[in-house]
């Protein structure tokens, strides 16, 4: 019995797989299920690798906020103690 284009093959039909080989629906389907599964496993992977690149990425934004404080304090006193040094300087001209 032929198939036209649009006919899909019955249970015990086949098809032919990636190698040339006749290939039955549950070859298909265990193919299937494998690159689902395989699929899956690579999402998992590349969620875990995110999940530590934002703990990271967080990490060093906080460490980064806490330096830049630093900073502006250290020239925020430096501000203080600067024009007093220049009304010193200017007086002794």
């Amino acid at each position: 019995m032929a198939n036209g284009p649009n006919d899909k093959p019955t249970q015990n039909q086949t098809k032919s797989g990636p190698s040339g080989n006749d290939m039955n629906d549950e070859d298909t389907d265990q193919l299937s299920n494998d690159g689902v599964a395989s699929l899956c496993a690579t999402i998992d992977q590349l969620d875990s690798c995110l999940d530590s690149l934002e703990q990271k990425n967080d990490s060093l934004q906080s460490k980064m906020k806490a330096f830049l404080n630093s900073m502006n304090e250290e020239n925020s006193e430096q501000e203080k103690v600067t024009p007093e040094v220049d009304k010193k300087t200017t007086k002794d001209k």
